[in-house]
């Protein structure tokens, strides 16, 4: 899932092959007070709401293999990918 490499992720990136093809960057997120995590961890928005004012999301993290799901607040600005059917 993660871009195979260390140019746009902290090291070590652990787990970093992009097997899928999806070749995920650490964008980090936006909240109301700055940009955090960029280079070590990438969210993006799920079409899952969780609640009135949080959704699903799903990260990746430069320390860690694979893909986590967490909920956040949607005033946050994580990334999105947009999939044709």
């Amino acid at each position: 899932m993660k871009e195979k490499d260390i140019y746009h992720w902290e090291g070590p990136n652990v787990g970093a092959t992009n097997k899928s093809g999806f070749t995920g960057l650490p964008g980090g997120f936006r909240s109301n007070s700055g940009y955090y995590n960029v280079g070590s961890f990438g969210f993006w928005w799920s079409s899952t709401q969780f609640s009135a004012n949080k959704a699903y999301d799903h990260y990746l993290y430069y320390a860690s293999e694979g893909t986590f799901k967490f909920n956040d607040y949607k005033s946050n600005g994580y990334s999105v990918r947009c999939v044709k059917d």
